[in-house]
């Protein structure tokens, strides 16, 4: 990839290096005043669906960002602040019964799964979930990605067998997820 000069672009450089003051300004000025003020319209329109749907059009681009964030915070706040718990079931046993214990463990399976997937819709993070994709060719893109982001990484074995297991705890106790 090159810029408009024909120069390979380099991730890693410090492009802020050569900056002047004006330079600095001009991007004080797009990104904390300029993006902020004409969003102004777009947020307003976004919080009123919200209110009234409980969901904006925004919030339907990326669904599946909105989805998680929303099951994490309330799974989290669930876990914290709960004055009750519904009958699980034990699973050596194959038997129903109530015990807070076994309740607090099935929460804390799914909210561990989604911070799993919240790491991975973070852009804070270069982790990607994607479990359907082929073994044979995770380890060449792992190696292609690692070139310009170094940290960069598809999720482990592991780590998708947690977020499986969470949206099976979420499917399984879906009505029992009450406080």
């Amino acid at each position: 990839m090159e810029d408009e000069k024909g120069i390979p672009f380099d991730p890693k450089k410090d492009w802020k290096k050569d900056w002047h003051w004006w330079d600095w300004l001009e991007h004080w000025w797009h990104i904390y005043f300029w993006n902020w003020f004409s969003e102004i319209p777009n947020n307003t329109k976004w919080f009123f669906q919200r209110g009234k749907h409980g969901w904006s059009n925004s919030d339907v681009w990326g669904m599946h960002y909105y989805l998680t964030e929303v099951i994490l915070e309330m799974l989290t706040k669930l876990q914290k602040d709960k004055s009750g718990y519904p009958s699980t079931c034990n699973e050596k046993t194959g038997e129903w019964g109530y015990n807070e214990k076994r309740w607090n463990k099935i929460l804390q399976e799914m909210i561990d799964g989604f911070t799993i997937l919240r790491k991975a819709n973070s852009y804070d993070e270069f982790l990607e979930y994607a479990p359907e994709f082929p073994d044979d060719k995770r380890a060449s893109m792992e190696n292609n990605m690692r070139k310009n982001y170094p940290t960069w990484r598809f999720t482990t074995r592991e780590e998708e067998v947690k977020v499986k297991r969470a949206f099976e705890l979420l499917h399984k106790y879906y009505c029992n997820l009450w406080d």
